[in-house]
């Protein structure tokens, strides 16, 4: 891992890859590197398994585990973890959408009304943003 850590703070890790095969090998191979960086293992000694609700969790042979986060689009993996617990990634396409009228059905209505008076060459973006800051 080329970040360092900043002292005093949990800081968020995330690991990315564009799948040129098979997606779930690709995430596999994420959850593994993330959880040897955080759990100071060896790739090799590093588990993936799922909790009983169906999150993905990184396991090292020293029983230590990780919650992780995963999201993924088309070819694109993204993993995120975190040492201090829980975290949630999420990501998404760039494409035309409807963005007012999903805003008015899965936001709530100050959030609609901020996205509504935003500019219309920016708001399938603002849409976007905001809908991944909800999912993860």
């Amino acid at each position: 891992m080329n970040q360092l850590p900043v002292p005093g703070r949990d800081t968020v890790y995330v690991w990315t890859g564009r799948a040129t095969g098979d997606q779930r090998e690709l995430t596999r191979r994420l959850l593994r590197r993330a959880g040897s960086a955080l759990l100071g293992r060896p790739e090799a000694g590093i588990g993936v398994e799922r909790t009983p609700g169906g999150r993905p969790e990184v396991r090292a042979d020293d029983g230590r585990r990780l919650p992780v986060s995963v999201s993924h689009v088309d070819a694109v993996v993204v993993v995120a973890a975190r040492a201090g617990g829980p975290v949630g990634v999420d990501v998404e396409r760039r494409r035309p959408l409807p963005a007012t009228a999903l805003a008015r059905r899965w936001y709530a209505p100050d959030e609609a009304d901020w996205l509504a008076a935003r500019d219309e060459t920016g708001r399938v973006l603002d849409f976007l943003r905001l809908w991944t800051a909800k999912e993860a």
